[in-house]
């Protein structure tokens, strides 16, 4: 069952996962000035809404990765222990959050 995945399809994997990438460093350079500064009340709703966002690019970028290896390469058990690892560290991202 394997499929040729369009350079398209790609190129919007590459974006989201660029997207994600730009909002946690948002996220990180407001939470290195709140150090920095000190407390800075309206900037933790920056670092909230910015993690969030990030958050969520992410398990697209994770989402649209596993379905290209699923079309490519058909299911394995390794694209299973990936996926099961993967669910693993949002947990412990969403943990943190």
């Amino acid at each position: 069952m394997r499929r040729k995945v369009s350079d398209s399809f790609k190129d919007k994997l590459r974006k989201i996962h660029l997207m994600s990438m730009a909002f946690a460093l948002i996220a990180i350079t407001v939470i290195l000035y709140m150090v920095a500064v000190g407390s800075a009340e309206q900037l933790k709703y920056v670092f909230v809404f910015c993690m969030v966002i990030a958050v969520f690019f992410f398990i697209c970028d994770v989402i649209y990765n596993y379905v290209i290896k699923f079309l490519e390469e058909g299911i394995s058990k390794g694209l299973i222990i990936n996926i099961i690892r993967e669910i693993l560290v949002l947990l412990i991202i969403f943990h943190f959050i």
